[in-house]
């Protein structure tokens, strides 16, 4: 009887499970955090089957630059388990989209390698406050403005996605004189009672917007100028004076 063993030849590539790899990762989650699971398998045995990852084609997206000695890669890979690890702080509002390589190879003689493409989507978390685009408001109205006229639209700016802001006023509104609306992602201020130069001559409104969780506020300080409303009254109707002849 004669007994034949055949040996193994490292005649076979490592093959991907699948491929693209995709996956989507919130932006406030802590280093270390496991994305996405990396897996190939080899026809072949022993160490021509065994297998480690590395990631390829890793450029830092357009205007992003990298830190001194630092790739300016925010994943990575474990070479024996395959799992893509956060590495770096995320930041949606930064960049949203990642598109890199992954490598497996082989131990065999010689390597075998295959290569996979890798999407990563940062998706967005409410960590960003609405922000006025000026730090205070100064301006003049005349008392005899018209009730409902528009006095003044500010804006506050909130780089998370899909962000609804508000606007409120939430101090300094003597006698209920003024009104705000939240329209096309301002705030329009208008007058909603007659104002009097001699009640009040300034108005100093504290405006709120609000994302419904974060918020900011600015001062908007109105000053109210005199119009002439009234005429000459004089203090008597009739005047009485004596004309001494000389």
């Amino acid at each position: 009887m004669v007994s034949v063993q055949v040996v193994d030849v490292n005649d076979n590539a490592p093959i991907f499970v699948s491929t693209p790899f995709q996956a989507t990762v919130l932006e406030n989650v802590p280093l270390g955090y496991s994305v996405l699971h990396i897996q190939a398998v080899d026809a072949d045995s022993g160490e021509n089957a065994r297998l480690e990852y590395k990631l390829i084609e890793m450029t830092p997206p357009a205007g992003v630059a990298p830190a001194s000695g630092d790739s300016g890669f925010p994943f990575q890979i474990n070479n024996s388990t395959g799992w893509i690890t956060v590495a770096a702080e995320l930041d949606r509002e930064t960049v949203e989209n990642y598109h890199f390589g992954v490598e497996a190879r082989d131990h065999g003689v010689p390597v075998m390698t295959s290569s996979a493409s890798v999407s990563i989507t940062v998706l967005d978390v409410n960590d960003n406050n609405p922000t006025f685009t000026e730090k205070v408001y100064h301006l003049r109205l005349n008392e005899d403005a018209a009730v409902g006229s528009s006095v003044l639209t500010l804006t506050a700016v909130d780089r998370d996605v899909n962000s609804v802001v508000t606007y409120q006023i939430t101090s300094g509104n003597t006698r209920n004189r003024f009104a705000i609306t939240s329209q096309s992602g301002g705030g329009l201020i208008t007058l909603a009672l007659p104002l009097d130069y001699k009640q009040e001559r300034q108005y100093v409104l504290t405006v709120t917007a609000s994302d419904g969780t974060r918020f900011d506020t600015v001062q908007v300080f109105i000053n109210v100028t005199d119009a002439n409303t009234h005429r000459p009254v004089f203090q008597s109707s009739h005047y009485t004076v004596s004309v001494i002849p000389h």
